[in-house]
């Protein structure tokens, strides 16, 4: 599954609008104002992970799991430079749908 930002989305074609049989009508994605739309969960990337380690120093957690850091982090995510809502997403009518 390609994950896109909403502005690159829209420069994909619609698969309903490929189905149709010419090229004049076949019509863009409409990323999340479509109905078929799913957000892709925000990951814990390198930056989180970083953001974390910082955090946990912070805290002064020793824990293995850093749980306490990564609770702050999580609920913190625009002071660390994380992005707090998803931003990239897919067509859940060619990805894997949110349900199963």
């Amino acid at each position: 599954m390609m994950a896109y930002a909403e502005d690159e989305a829209r420069t994909k074609f619609c698969p309903i609008g490929q189905w149709k049989s010419s090229y004049d009508l076949m019509t863009y994605c409409r990323a999340s104002e479509c109905m078929m739309w799913q957000w892709q969960p925000l990951l814990a990337d390198d930056k989180f992970k970083e953001a974390v380690q910082r955090a946990a120093e912070e805290l002064k957690d020793t824990s293995p799991a850093r749980k306490k850091a990564v609770a702050y982090v999580v609920a913190n995510r625009l002071e660390y430079g994380l992005p707090d809502k998803p931003y990239k997403g897919y067509c859940g009518l060619t990805g894997k749908s949110a349900h199963g």
